[in-house]
């Protein structure tokens, strides 16, 4: 059950931390990742996933922890507009994570390009989080979830949160003036016939660019230009956080700042911006806030799964006892000669 104090949290709001307590994790070597929009921490590893926007390559780039390209994913079986947020979640028995990808940008400049009409028919897709070798390209399965929103009109969405638990989905609209609308989209949907999203409110927060869940259900986070917003999960879930006043945590300037995700550890926020050579900074969660969090469990089902040591051969086992009953064996001959002499 989520539970954690949504009253000591609303007495945070002026307590965010500072930007200039943010650190500067790492810069992408790779000149060409240029456009970065999502980010999403790897729950096996300190390394980041990352897509590009509209017009780049569909491979998701695996960057570890001093910014060199770990390896990559092209994904199969879909294709996609415009991709704007990426996250990790529970893939079919929860053992094994999932990368999600969004591709619910408007893709106006594109589609006014190639003559098209407005963009009306977005989708979510996931593919199994791949336990990479260094350096390694792999294809892999990916599945989609269409959708389409009630009233048939466009919207652009830059973020989208997966339930760590259920797979579940929620997508924020990105505003100049009005409140973000917040969309609902059943994991049960990937796979099958197109759908319609389900609006389950509004949050009073324009220009989100970004969104991510804690890895341990604790809390959401959405982002702007300049701030992140912290929900604590409570028993209502994320629809009820979402309707709550968050923690204000300020981020550092950045030219063009889209992307967000929770550490693995779960005690930082970790954001990127579009532009070559920008660097990803990580931002401590304030201690405060993070009081009143449950403790984050040490390690994860999927840290553990990938840090757990190998199984160990029986056979030094054997052979160390072989040897033993052998030694033991030498010594009883020994002392029966010498009793028989």
């Amino acid at each position: 059950m989520r539970r954690v104090t949504v009253a000591l949290s609303v007495l945070l709001l002026l307590a965010g931390a500072p930007a200039h307590a943010a650190d500067d994790l790492l810069t992408p070597r790779d000149p060409d990742l240029a456009e970065l929009s999502g980010i999403a921490a790897d729950p096996r590893r300190d390394a980041f996933w990352v897509h590009q926007d509209a017009g780049k390559p569909t491979d998701l780039t695996l960057l570890d922890s001093d910014g060199a390209t770990a390896g990559s994913v092209l994904p199969l079986d879909v294709t996609w507009e415009d991709p704007e947020d990426i996250a990790v979640g529970p893939w079919q028995d929860r053992v094994d994570a999932g990368l999600y990808i969004a591709d619910t940008g408007d893709a106006a400049a594109v589609r006014t390009a190639a003559g098209r009409r407005s963009r009306t028919d977005f989708q979510i897709s996931r593919g199994e989080l791949p336990d990479l070798s260094p350096g390694e390209g792999r294809t892999e399965p990916f599945q989609s979830l269409r959708f389409s929103y009630p009233d048939g009109a466009n919207r652009n969405v830059e973020a989208m949160i997966v339930d760590p638990d259920t797979g579940n989905c929620w997508l924020v609209t990105k505003t100049v003036a009005e409140p973000a609308e917040v969309w609902f989209l059943p994991e049960s949907a990937f796979g099958g016939a197109a759908t319609r999203a389900e609006l389950r409110g509004k949050v009073p927060v324009t220009g989100v660019s970004g969104a991510a869940a804690d890895p341990f259900g604790r809390f959401v986070v959405l982002r702007d230009a300049a701030t992140a917003y912290l929900y604590p999960l409570g028993d209502g879930g994320i629809d009820d956080a979402l309707q709550q006043r968050p923690v204000r945590v300020a981020l550092p300037q950045q030219p063009q700042g889209e992307g967000i995700t929770v550490s693995r550890a779960g005690d930082a926020l970790v954001v990127n911006s579009e532009g070559s050579g920008q660097a990803f900074w990580r931002v401590p969660l304030p201690a405060a806030f993070l009081s009143t969090l449950p403790p984050a469990p040490e390690p994860t089902v999927a840290a553990a799964a990938a840090t757990r040591a190998p199984p160990r051969s029986v056979w030094p086992a054997v052979v160390g006892v072989l040897l033993l009953v052998g030694g033991l064996a030498v010594i009883a001959h020994g002392r029966r000669r010498r009793s028989s002499l």
